[in-house]
Protein backbone atom coordinates (compact mmCIF):
# COMPACT_ATOMS: atom_id res chain seq x y z
CA UNK A 1 0.00 0.00 0.00
CA UNK A 2 1.18 3.48 -0.73
CA UNK A 3 -0.17 6.99 -0.22
CA UNK A 4 2.95 8.81 -1.38
CA UNK A 5 2.30 11.61 -3.87
CA UNK A 6 4.24 11.78 -7.13
CA UNK A 7 7.17 14.14 -7.59
CA UNK A 8 6.67 17.74 -8.62
CA UNK A 9 5.89 18.08 -12.29
CA UNK A 10 4.38 14.61 -12.68
CA UNK A 11 0.86 15.92 -12.23
CA UNK A 12 1.03 18.26 -15.20
CA UNK A 13 2.54 15.55 -17.37
CA UNK A 14 -0.21 13.15 -16.37
CA UNK A 15 -2.91 15.71 -17.14
CA UNK A 16 -1.58 15.89 -20.68
CA UNK A 17 -1.35 12.09 -20.92
CA UNK A 18 -4.86 11.33 -19.65
CA UNK A 19 -6.41 13.80 -22.09
CA UNK A 20 -4.34 12.79 -25.09
CA UNK A 21 -6.95 10.40 -26.46
CA UNK A 22 -9.62 13.11 -26.63
CA UNK A 23 -7.22 15.67 -28.10
CA UNK A 24 -6.05 13.30 -30.82
CA UNK A 25 -9.62 12.50 -31.81
CA UNK A 26 -10.64 16.16 -31.99
CA UNK A 27 -7.68 17.07 -34.21
CA UNK A 28 -8.19 14.10 -36.50
CA UNK A 29 -11.91 14.68 -36.92
CA UNK A 30 -11.38 18.35 -37.78
CA UNK A 31 -8.58 17.55 -40.23
CA UNK A 32 -10.05 14.51 -41.91
CA UNK A 33 -13.57 15.66 -42.73
CA UNK A 34 -16.02 12.99 -43.83
CA UNK A 35 -13.53 10.12 -43.67
CA UNK A 36 -12.74 10.76 -40.03
CA UNK A 37 -16.39 11.35 -39.17
CA UNK A 38 -17.27 7.97 -40.66
CA UNK A 39 -14.40 6.28 -38.85
CA UNK A 40 -15.50 7.82 -35.56
CA UNK A 41 -19.07 6.68 -36.20
CA UNK A 42 -17.89 3.12 -36.89
CA UNK A 43 -15.79 3.18 -33.70
CA UNK A 44 -18.81 3.77 -31.44
CA UNK A 45 -21.06 0.94 -30.25
CA UNK A 46 -23.87 0.20 -27.82
CA UNK A 47 -23.69 -3.56 -28.44
CA UNK A 48 -23.04 -5.19 -25.02
CA UNK A 49 -20.89 -7.96 -26.52
CA UNK A 50 -18.67 -5.50 -28.39
CA UNK A 51 -18.42 -3.24 -25.33
CA UNK A 52 -17.29 -6.16 -23.20
CA UNK A 53 -14.67 -7.09 -25.79
CA UNK A 54 -13.33 -3.52 -25.73
CA UNK A 55 -13.07 -3.69 -21.94
CA UNK A 56 -11.28 -7.03 -22.09
CA UNK A 57 -8.83 -5.64 -24.67
CA UNK A 58 -7.71 -3.14 -22.02
CA UNK A 59 -7.58 -5.26 -18.86
CA UNK A 60 -9.30 -8.19 -17.13
CA UNK A 61 -11.41 -7.32 -14.07
CA UNK A 62 -14.62 -8.43 -12.38
CA UNK A 63 -17.36 -5.94 -13.30
CA UNK A 64 -19.55 -5.37 -10.20
CA UNK A 65 -22.98 -7.02 -10.20
CA UNK A 66 -25.72 -4.72 -11.45
CA UNK A 67 -23.54 -2.82 -13.91
CA UNK A 68 -24.24 -3.52 -17.58
CA UNK A 69 -22.34 -2.47 -20.75
CA UNK A 70 -23.80 0.83 -22.01
CA UNK A 71 -21.37 2.42 -24.44
CA UNK A 72 -18.10 1.58 -26.15
CA UNK A 73 -15.56 3.24 -28.41
CA UNK A 74 -12.46 1.85 -30.08
CA UNK A 75 -10.94 4.63 -32.16
CA UNK A 76 -7.40 4.66 -33.51
CA UNK A 77 -5.66 6.19 -36.52
CA UNK A 78 -2.00 5.51 -37.20
CA UNK A 79 -1.74 3.84 -33.81
CA UNK A 80 -3.10 6.85 -31.90
CA UNK A 81 -6.47 7.08 -30.18
CA UNK A 82 -8.48 5.57 -27.36
CA UNK A 83 -10.44 2.47 -26.37
CA UNK A 84 -13.20 2.86 -23.78
CA UNK A 85 -16.03 0.82 -22.29
CA UNK A 86 -18.70 2.36 -20.05
CA UNK A 87 -20.95 0.44 -17.65
CA UNK A 88 -24.01 1.62 -15.72
CA UNK A 89 -26.96 0.38 -13.69
CA UNK A 90 -30.67 0.68 -14.44
CA UNK A 91 -31.19 3.61 -12.05
CA UNK A 92 -28.10 5.47 -13.32
CA UNK A 93 -26.78 5.65 -9.75
CA UNK A 94 -23.58 3.69 -10.35
CA UNK A 95 -21.16 3.85 -13.28
CA UNK A 96 -17.74 2.61 -14.33
CA UNK A 97 -15.45 3.18 -17.28
CA UNK A 98 -12.46 1.17 -18.47
CA UNK A 99 -10.13 3.08 -20.79
CA UNK A 100 -6.82 2.84 -22.61
CA UNK A 101 -5.14 5.81 -24.33
CA UNK A 102 -2.23 5.87 -26.77
CA UNK A 103 0.41 6.99 -24.31
CA UNK A 104 3.10 5.12 -22.39
CA UNK A 105 2.52 4.16 -18.77
CA UNK A 106 5.35 4.91 -16.36
CA UNK A 107 4.65 3.81 -12.76
CA UNK A 108 7.51 5.98 -11.50
CA UNK A 109 5.83 9.12 -12.82
CA UNK A 110 2.19 8.21 -12.32
CA UNK A 111 0.06 8.84 -9.24
CA UNK A 112 -3.50 7.60 -8.82
CA UNK A 113 -4.26 10.82 -6.96
CA UNK A 114 -3.15 12.88 -9.96
CA UNK A 115 -5.46 10.81 -12.18
CA UNK A 116 -8.36 11.38 -9.80
CA UNK A 117 -7.73 15.13 -9.68
CA UNK A 118 -7.41 15.34 -13.45
CA UNK A 119 -10.73 13.55 -13.98
CA UNK A 120 -12.41 15.94 -11.57
CA UNK A 121 -10.91 18.92 -13.40
CA UNK A 122 -12.14 17.57 -16.73
CA UNK A 123 -15.61 17.09 -15.29
CA UNK A 124 -15.75 20.70 -14.13
CA UNK A 125 -14.67 21.90 -17.57
CA UNK A 126 -17.37 19.79 -19.24
CA UNK A 127 -20.32 20.98 -17.16
CA UNK A 128 -23.47 21.10 -19.26
CA UNK A 129 -22.11 18.69 -21.91
CA UNK A 130 -24.06 15.64 -20.80
CA UNK A 131 -24.05 13.31 -17.82
CA UNK A 132 -20.66 12.83 -16.17
CA UNK A 133 -19.39 10.64 -13.35
CA UNK A 134 -19.93 12.15 -9.94
CA UNK A 135 -17.17 13.83 -7.97
CA UNK A 136 -16.74 12.19 -4.57
CA UNK A 137 -15.09 13.97 -1.66
CA UNK A 138 -13.37 11.02 -0.04
CA UNK A 139 -13.48 10.85 3.76
CA UNK A 140 -11.86 7.41 3.90
CA UNK A 141 -9.32 6.14 1.40
CA UNK A 142 -6.72 3.47 0.80
CA UNK A 143 -4.09 3.33 -1.95
CA UNK A 144 -2.93 -0.05 -3.20
CA UNK A 145 -0.19 -1.19 -5.57
CA UNK A 146 -0.23 -4.50 -7.44
CA UNK A 147 1.30 -5.95 -10.60
CA UNK A 148 -0.78 -5.70 -13.76
CA UNK A 149 0.58 -7.03 -17.05
CA UNK A 150 4.06 -7.22 -15.55
CA UNK A 151 4.25 -3.66 -14.16
CA UNK A 152 3.14 -1.99 -10.94
CA UNK A 153 -0.37 -0.55 -11.12
CA UNK A 154 -1.65 2.20 -8.80
CA UNK A 155 -5.13 1.86 -7.27
CA UNK A 156 -7.40 3.67 -4.86
CA UNK A 157 -10.52 2.61 -2.95
CA UNK A 158 -12.38 5.19 -0.91
CA UNK A 159 -15.65 6.24 0.66
CA UNK A 160 -17.16 9.71 0.60
CA UNK A 161 -20.13 11.86 -0.34
CA UNK A 162 -21.20 13.42 -3.62
CA UNK A 163 -22.49 16.96 -4.11
CA UNK A 164 -25.93 15.89 -2.82
CA UNK A 165 -24.49 14.37 0.35
CA UNK A 166 -25.10 10.75 -0.73
CA UNK A 167 -22.37 8.36 0.40
CA UNK A 168 -20.54 6.53 -2.39
CA UNK A 169 -17.68 4.13 -2.90
CA UNK A 170 -15.03 5.05 -5.48
CA UNK A 171 -12.58 2.52 -6.89
CA UNK A 172 -10.06 3.52 -9.52
CA UNK A 173 -6.73 2.54 -10.94
CA UNK A 174 -4.06 3.37 -13.49
CA UNK A 175 -1.86 0.66 -15.00
CA UNK A 176 -0.28 -0.68 -18.17
CA UNK A 177 -2.99 -2.04 -20.47
CA UNK A 178 -2.77 -5.24 -22.48
CA UNK A 179 -1.73 -3.17 -25.50
CA UNK A 180 1.17 -1.64 -23.50
CA UNK A 181 -0.57 1.76 -23.25
CA UNK A 182 -1.83 3.74 -20.28
CA UNK A 183 -4.93 2.00 -18.95
CA UNK A 184 -7.31 3.16 -16.26
CA UNK A 185 -10.71 2.48 -14.74
CA UNK A 186 -13.01 4.42 -12.43
CA UNK A 187 -16.03 3.13 -10.52
CA UNK A 188 -18.43 5.37 -8.59
CA UNK A 189 -21.32 3.59 -6.89
CA UNK A 190 -23.64 4.26 -3.90
CA UNK A 191 -22.37 2.81 -0.63
CA UNK A 192 -25.57 0.82 -0.18
CA UNK A 193 -24.57 -1.21 -3.25
CA UNK A 194 -20.89 -1.79 -2.42
CA UNK A 195 -18.60 -1.51 0.60
CA UNK A 196 -14.87 -0.89 0.95
CA UNK A 197 -14.08 -4.61 1.12
CA UNK A 198 -15.88 -5.24 -2.16
CA UNK A 199 -13.85 -2.39 -3.62
CA UNK A 200 -10.63 -4.08 -2.53
CA UNK A 201 -11.79 -7.33 -4.14
CA UNK A 202 -12.42 -5.46 -7.40
CA UNK A 203 -8.82 -4.27 -7.33
CA UNK A 204 -7.62 -7.80 -6.58
CA UNK A 205 -9.47 -9.02 -9.69
CA UNK A 206 -7.54 -6.70 -12.01
CA UNK A 207 -5.02 -8.59 -14.14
Amino acid sequence: MSSERSKSGCGSKLVMTVGIGFAVMCVLVCAGGYFMWQKMKDAITTDPVKIQKISESVVDLDVPAGLEPKFGMDFKVAGQGMSMAIYGDEKATGSMFVRSVSAPYDPEKTSVEDVKQNMENQRQQQQGQGEKQKVIELEEREEIEKDVNGRVGKFLVGKGKDEAGVEHIQVMGVFESKSKEMGMFNLVIPADQMDMEAGRKLIESVK
